[in-house]
């Protein structure tokens, strides 16, 4: 009998007998040796799996025996079958499962002992590394403000090295390891220019090429007229976007801007009571070169009257001056009264045209001497009124006087000649000078001149003649200039014969 047949003979004998059984089974087996039944697992392990990853085929080798084999799975996944010779064994999926989870997976012969296990080890798939650069969304233009790429990874630690590209002045970046780098355009440019950045990560490498643009400026909001008076927010954009504090704004005309520098400015127009009629105003902004013009007009929004006179000091008795109406929103055709305070002795308003009017002074007389005189004209348009002051100053005098007005030629004592001065400048200089002498010298005559005295020049001396043909009449004339502030006289000297 064979091996089997004898250890499954033993289950049903005694004690005593079991014992020689036993002792004869040894001597049986010493003669005859027995096969044992074997078990072996292919692939025997251990083995190490990704999470998520393909079904593994498990083929149990058996020897000896024709018994079934069972399987049994200890830890997550599944496996296909609970008995037979060959199995498959699906690993769990990645959710929940942390890297080196141990797997067994055990077979069994059935009714023995016989059994052989399998451990795996569970790990995270190994995912492949990828790059990519994200873009700034902003338009990239020459002397603007620095803008980020950053890059994006998956499946790698290693550091990124960020590279440029490209003709000439292409900018700078900073830093060029790390997940974002900033980008600093050049400061100027003629043309577009084309820029290639490469990022690097290990053996990865990804490249993006941009253009580096020139500034394409417009202003908003775009107005041709603003009223006085008002405030206006003015923003600059460039290519699409905001622009930057580099943006350099200036104004020609009226109003203000609260500063000089930056994406948008305030504009204040003037106060509605100093516009009369239309303003101009030229706003500019200004960045890299490029410049943006924007014109537009600031409109007066009151009725308002202005009065513009020639001069305002005027002397009495002497030529008038012309007093022009300027009208904002009052029409030409709206009618005007005037009047001159005081009323008496305050001189006239004549018309020349709708808006052009002449006063005439008072005549001298009606000024007293050594003080001037305030004259308030008065005009009323359409429910305005305005008025203009004017100083009227005493009609300047000159007089002339002589120590003698009559002596005998020869006389060896000079005249003295004294001007005296009524509402005269005492500054302004006396010229003197001999006007007429009638009947003429003798040719051998000498004499008849004139020496004024220093500045102010208030007296001269006159040299009598040393002859005359009977008796003379000399006229002399004292005189500061011809302007309306000056004056002038004369005085007669009687130069007797001997």
């Amino acid at each position: 009998m064979g091996y089997s047949f004898l250890m499954n003979l033993t289950q049903f004998l005694p004690t005593r007998v079991l014992l020689a059984t036993s002792i004869s089974i040894a001597l049986f087996s010493a003669c005859s040796p027995i096969a044992l039944p074997t078990l072996d697992i292919s692939p025997a392990g251990p083995l190490s799996l990704e999470t998520g990853g393909p079904a593994v085929d498990l083929t149990a080798t058996v020897t000896n025996s024709t018994a079934d084999v069972k399987w049994e799975l200890t830890g997550p996944g599944k496996l296909s079958l609970e008995k037979g010779l060959k199995v498959s064994y699906t690993p769990p999926l990645n959710s929940g499962i942390n890297p080196g989870t141990a797997v067994f997976i055990k077979a069994t012969l059935a009714d023995t002992t016989v059994s052989k296990t399998l451990q795996i080890a569970l790990k995270s798939p190994i995912v492949p590394a990828t790059l990519n650069i994200i873009a700034p969304s902003q338009s990239i233009v020459f002397n603007t403000e620095k803008v980020a790429f950053n890059a994006q990874i998956t499946g790698s630690t290693d550091t990124v090295e960020w590279s440029l590209a490209g003709t000439g002045d292409i900018g700078s970046i900073d830093p060029v390891k790390g997940m974002t780098t900033l980008y600093t355009p050049p400061l100027s440019g003629t043309a577009n220019k084309s820029v290639t950045l490469k990022a690097k990560l290990g053996t990865l490498e990804k490249t993006l090429t941009f253009n580096v643009l020139l500034p394409s400026l417009v202003l908003t909001p775009d107005i041709t007229t603003l009223d006085a008076g008002l405030e206006q927010i003015f923003a600059v954009g460039i290519n699409n976007r905001d622009a930057v504090a580099g943006t350099v704004w200036n104004l020609e005309g009226a109003g203000t801007l609260d500063k000089t520098a930056g994406s948008s400015v305030k504009y204040t127009a003037p106060n509605p009571t100093t516009v009369l009629a239309d303003q101009a105003v030229k706003l500019t902004a200004t960045l890299s070169g490029s410049s943006k013009v924007m014109t537009f007009n600031v409109k007066p929004t009151l009725k308002i009257l202005t009065l513009t006179a020639d001069k305002t000091t005027l002397i009495a008795g002497q030529t008038g001056i012309k007093i022009k109406l300027q009208r904002t929103l009052i029409a030409d055709s709206s009618a005007v009264s005037f009047s001159v305070d005081p009323a008496l002795k305050g001189g006239n308003v004549s018309v020349i045209d709708a808006n052009t009017y002449l006063y005439a002074p008072p005549v001298g007389a009606d000024v007293p001497t050594g003080t001037s005189s305030t004259v308030t004209v008065n005009f009323m348009v359409d429910g305005i009124s305005k008025s203009v002051i004017l100083t009227i100053k005493p009609l300047p005098r000159l007089f002339l006087s002589a120590s003698n007005s009559s002596v005998n030629a020869g006389t060896a004592t000079p005249i003295l000649l004294t001007a005296t001065r009524v509402d005269l400048d005492g500054t302004k200089p006396i010229t003197y000078s001999i006007t007429s002498v009638t009947p003429a010298l003798p040719a051998a005559a000498t004499g008849n001149t004139l020496t004024p005295a220093a500045s102010p020049s208030n007296t001269a001396s006159y040299a009598i003649p040393s002859s005359v043909t009977a008796d003379t009449k000399v006229v002399i004339t004292a005189s500061t200039g011809t302007a309306p502030e000056d004056a002038s006289t004369t005085l007669e000297l009687t130069i007797k014969k001997p």
